[in-house]
């Protein structure tokens, strides 16, 4: 049977590498405020577009 050796030190010193790579939660809505406008103005646009077919004027 095959056992598997789990170093914890290893892996805290990775992490103390790591820490500044680290993407935090701010850092993600930051990056994700123009996508979601973006993605508003593409919904909204499609959605005046079905009301046209629908609707004619």
């Amino acid at each position: 049977m095959t056992t598997v050796t789990f170093d914890t030190l290893e892996l805290a010193d990775r992490l103390a590498k790591s820490h500044e790579e680290l993407v935090t939660k701010r850092d993600l809505q930051a990056e994700l405020a123009p996508i979601k406008w973006g993605v508003a103005v593409t919904v909204g646009g499609i959605v005046t577009l079905i009301l046209k077919a629908f609707f004619p004027a």
